[in-house]
C-alpha cells in the first residue's frame, strides 16, 4: 500500500542523503575556518607565527612568501641544504587508517629528484608509519593526498603525530620549494595517485574507483608505428575519413554554412545566451581571477581546485579568492574560446566589415558601433578604438579588417593567459591536483572542447604538444589501447564525458609527417575498439546499458540518470 511503500523510499533514500551530506557537504563547512580544533588543523601560513611549528638545521631558511600562493597571499618558502629535515612535532596524535596528509607544493624549475615525506608516531618508539615520495620534477602547482591506509604495513592502531620532510640528498639546480595548505585532515578520501606520488602500495587500489585508474594508463605504452614506409590507399581513404569526421564534429559546435547574422528564432536567442550574455559574464569572471603576470614572469591570481577539495568556491560566490576550476573552465574558458572563435571566422569578419564600416567613420556612431562589437566589453571598447585612431578617415575595407585582426589577437591573448594559468595551478600532465574524482564532470566540458575549437591557434603558438599530452593523460587515453578489455560496458558518467573528449584528442593529433598520420589513424582505430567494447551491455552495476536494453548509472544509486546526456554524446 502506499503507507509501504512511502517507508521503503524513505529508508532507501535516507542513506543515500546522508552519504550525499557527508562527501559533499562536510567538506565545505568549515572551510572559511580550518583552524576548528586547539591545535590548527590547516596551515595557510597567513600568520608568520606558524613557522614557528616547525624545526630546522641552521642550513635551511624558512620563511613566509607572497611570490607564490595556494590560499589568501602567503605561503612557505623553504631553501635546502642536501638532505636537511623540515620537522613539524604535531603534540597531538591524528589516529586511524583513513587520516593523513594534505599539502600543495610549488615549484619554480623542476628537478629529478624527490622530496621523502615520513608521518612517525613518536608513541610507538618513533615508527614511521608511512614513508612517501613528493617527486620535485614539475613546475607550477602540484598536491600531495595521502592516507594512511595506502601502506600495507600499518600498525593496528596507526596514527601519528611528527611529520618529517627530508630534501635531495644530492644537490639539484634549484633547491627552493613553496608550500602551502599543510592540512592534517581525520579523512582522506577519493585520493588519486599519479606521477608527483606514485602508488605507494599498489596493491590497496580498486580497479572499482575511476578516480585512481589514470596513473596506470599513463603507463601504458601504444603499439609502435611505421613511420618510413608510405601510406597505403587503404590507409589514405581512412586518413580521409578521419578528416572528414573532424570537419563533421566541427560542423557540430555551429553549421559553417551559416553566419551569425543570420540566426533567427530559438537558434539566435541561444547564440545570444551563450555568446554575448555568456561572453559579458566571462570576461567580467576572468577579471575577478585577476591573474597577473610580474615582471619577472610569476603568475598569481585566485587559487584553483578540483571538485572534492575542501578549498575554492563556484564563481557566483564572491566570498574569498579561491576557486573551483571546473566553474572557470566552463564559464570562463569556453565562453571565451567560442566568441574568439566565431570572432574570427571569415563570414563574420565579412557580415562586421559591411555592416559597421559607416557607422565606424562616423563621429556620433563610432561609439555605438565599438561597444555592439565588442559585446559591451569596455576593455576590448578602447582596445579597438585605439586600434582605429591608428588609421586617418574615412578608414577603408582593409584598415577596418587590420583592426578586427589585430582585437582577435587581443582575445585570444587573454585565453593564452588564461590556459597558461590553469597549467600553472596544476591542470596538467601527470597531475591529479589531490583528487580526480568528478574531476571530468566538472572540467572537461569547458577545457576539452576549448582545446579543440583552439587546435590551430595552439600548434601555431607551439603549444599543441603539451597541451596534447595533458588531455591524454586526463582522457586517461591508454586505456583504449587493450588487446583484451578488461569489462564490456562502461558508465553514463563516461559516455556523456570521455567517450567524446578521447574523440578530440585524438582528431587533435597532428598529422603533417608519415609517423604522425599512422599515429592518428592508430589511435582512431583503437578507439573505436574501445567504443564497441564501452557500448556493450553487461548485468553488472558498473555498465550502462543492461540485457534488457534498460539504462542505469553506474552503481545503480541514480537510477536512469545522466541516460540521455549519455545516449546523446555516444550516438555520435
Amino acid at each position: 500500500d502506499v503507507r509501504q511503500w512511502t517507508i521503503f523510499i524513505l529508508l532507501t533514500c535516507m542513506p543515500i542523503f546522508g552519504v550525499v551530506w557527508t562527501f559533499d557537504f562536510v567538506p565545505f563547512k568549515f572551510q572559511d575556518n580550518p583552524c576548528i580544533d586547539a591545535v590548527p588543523r590547516v596551515l595557510s601560513f597567513e600568520d608568520p607565527s606558524e613557522l614557528d611549528y616547525f624545526t630546522f638545521p641552521n642550513t635551511s631558511i624558512l620563511m613566509t612568501s607572497t611570490k607564490h600562493y595556494k590560499d589568501g597571499f602567503h605561503s612557505m618558502m623553504w631553501q635546502w641544504k642536501p638532505g636537511d629535515k623540515l620537522k613539524l612535532n604535531w603534540r597531538q596524535r591524528l589516529g586511524g587508517s583513513r587520516t593523513g596528509i594534505k599539502f600543495w607544493i610549488y615549484r619554480n624549475e623542476s628537478s629529478a629528484a624527490n622530496l621523502s615525506v615520513s608521518l612517525i608516531d613518536s608513541k610507538l618508539h618513533n615508527k614511521v608509519v608511512i614513508k612517501f615520495n613528493f617527486s620535485l620534477n614539475f613546475t607550477g602547482w602540484r598536491a600531495a593526498w595521502v592516507a594512511l591506509g595506502e601502506t600495507k604495513s600499518l600498525p593496528k592502531r596507526p596514527g601519528y603525530d611528527l611529520i618529517v620532510f627530508t630534501a635531495p640528498a644530492q644537490e639539484i639546480p634549484s633547491q627552493v620549494l613553496f608550500m602551502d595548505l599543510l592540512c592534517f585532515p581525520h579523512h582522506v578520501l577519493f585520493q588519486s595517485r599519479d606521477e608527483i606520488i606514485p602508488p605507494i602500495d599498489g596493491a590497496i587500489y580498486s580497479i572499482k574507483n575511476t578516480w585512481q585508474q589514470t596513473y596506470r594508463w599513463s603507463l601504458v605504452n601504444p603499439p609502435e608505428v611505421n613511420g618510413t614506409t608510405p601510406l597505403s590507399a587503404k590507409e589514405m581513404q581512412q586518413l580521409n575519413e578521419t578528416y572528414l569526421i573532424e570537419k563533421r564534429l566541427v560542423n557540430w559546435f555551429a553549421n559553417e554554412r551559416v553566419r551569425p547574422t543570420e540566426f533567427r528564432g530559438k537558434v539566435l536567442k541561444r547564440w545570444e545566451s551563450l555568446v554575448v550574455s555568456g561572453f559579458q559574464k566571462a570576461r567580467r569572471y576572468f577579471k575577478e581571477l585577476n591573474i597577473t603576470v610580474s615582471q619577472g614572469g610569476v603568475i598569481t591570481g585566485s587559487p584553483l581546485f578540483l571538485k572534492r577539495s575542501q578549498f575554492g568556491h563556484r564563481l557566483k560566490n564572491t566570498t574569498g579568492g579561491n576557486k573551483k576550476l571546473g566553474a572557470v573552465t566552463f564559464h570562463v574558458l569556453l565562453p571565451l574560446t567560442l566568441e574568439y572563435y566565431f570572432s574570427i571566422k571569415e563570414s563574420t569578419i565579412r557580415d562586421t566589415v559591411r555592416r559597421e564600416l559607416a557607422n565606424i567613420n562616423s563621429i556620433v556612431r563610432r561609439e555605438f558601433a565599438v561597444k555592439r562589437i565588442t559585446k559591451q566589453d569596455s576593455e576590448y571598447s578602447e582596445f579597438l578604438v585605439a586600434e582605429l585612431r591608428k588609421f586617418k578617415s574615412p578608414l577603408t575595407h582593409a584598415h577596418f579588417r587590420r583592426s578586427l585582426h589585430n582585437l582577435n589577437q587581443r582575445k585570444l591573448a587573454t585565453i593564452m593567459l588564461l590556459l597558461e594559468y590553469i597549467t600553472d595551478q596544476g591542470w596538467t600532465q601527470g597531475s591529479a591536483m589531490g583528487s580526480l574524482d568528478h574531476a571530468m564532470n566538472k572540467v572537461g566540458t569547458g577545457f576539452m572542447n576549448s582545446m579543440f575549437l583552439l587546435r590551430q591557434q595552439l600548434s601555431k603558438a607551439g603549444k599543441l604538444e603539451k597541451i596534447l599530452h595533458t588531455m591524454k593523460w586526463y582522457n586517461a587515453l591508454g586505456e583504449i589501447y587493450q588487446d583484451n578489455f578488461e569489462y564490456s560496458g562502461t558508465t553514463a558518467d563516461r559516455l556523456r564525458t570521455i567517450i567524446f573528449y578521447r574523440l578530440e584528442t585524438v582528431l587533435m593529433n597532428p598529422g603533417s609527417t608519415v609517423y604522425e598520420k599512422r599515429v592518428k589513424l592508430r589511435d582512431m582505430a583503437a578507439y573505436v575498439r574501445w567504443c564497441n567494447n564501452a557500448l556493450l551491455a553487461h548485468p553488472a552495476f558498473l555498465a550502462m546499458f543492461k540485457p534488457d536494453l534498460s539504462c542505469f548509472h553506474h552503481l545503480g544509486v541514480y537510477g536512469s540518470a545522466y541516460t540521455p546526456e549519455a545516449l546523446t554524446i555516444s550516438s555520435m
